[in-house]
């Protein structure tokens, strides 16, 4: 089972329907409404904070998002992401 969808089943039902909202933000490519930052070091890799839960995506060449993490925030978060 992906560790995305294994995470997000884990979740609060409050924290689901954030992340949900958000993660569909993203598919439809409105992320200028999001609390959305680019990650240091990064051309293409984006990050949205919902409270201690991180949701980490690229940009595509076609203005396309992928997710690349869902969970929370902890020493690891950031550094396997090459």
């Amino acid at each position: 089972m992906d560790k995305a969808v294994k995470f997000f089943k884990k979740l609060s039902k409050k924290e689901a329907e954030q992340v949900s909202d958000i993660l569909l933000q993203v598919q439809n490519g409105n992320i200028k409404s999001l609390d959305c930052k680019q990650l240091k070091g990064f051309k293409n890799l984006f990050r949205v904070r919902v409270g201690t839960v991180r949701i980490i995506f690229k940009r595509g060449d076609t203005n396309t998002y992928q997710l690349v993490f869902l969970g929370r925030r902890s020493d690891i978060t950031y550094k396997n992401l090459n």
